[in-house]
């Protein structure tokens, strides 16, 4: 075992235990859309919350500028049973962020608390994955137009 200053240099267990631990949290990860943080920031503080898209780029915005939100119910997905059940929209002071998903009503519980760091689009037929998270299929992200 490789010590520094009389204690172990590397964590407890063997390589292959390490290891284990890790493909343990990736499959937890499995089915999550939404990475949370530790909530230091919040609200009043400098914390950013990344936004994900499709095409792999990355969208942050500051928790200070989120001026307001609504979540509401889309109509679709009452006729096709793979549509997304619920829609948040983020109203940021230069750009509106559009979430299309499931059970985004845990979002906002933890967007309230300034738990989220960052959120991702997932495939639809994970939805169902992960029944205790919030999943998101679609980012839309528009910038306000000011009016001249």
């Amino acid at each position: 075992m490789i010590t520094r200053q009389g204690k172990p240099a590397y964590g407890p267990g063997s390589l292959s235990d390490q290891l284990a631990r890790k493909r343990e949290d990736r499959r937890d990860d499995e089915g999550r859309c939404i990475e949370e943080g530790d909530g230091a920031g919040g609200p009043c503080g400098s914390h950013f919350i990344g936004f994900v898209t499709a095409d792999d780029r990355v969208h942050g915005f500051a928790y200070s500028q989120l001026m307001n939100y609504t979540l509401e119910k889309i109509s679709e997905s009452e006729h096709k049973a793979d549509a997304p059940q619920d829609r948040v929209q983020l109203f940021f002071s230069t750009h509106d962020v559009t979430l299309s998903g499931w059970r985004l009503r845990d979002f906002l519980r933890l967007l309230r608390d300034g738990k989220v760091a960052t959120v991702k689009t997932g495939h639809a037929r994970y939805a169902n994955l992960r029944n205790d998270l919030p999943f998101v299929a679609e980012i839309k992200i528009a910038q306000v137009k000011t009016q001249e």
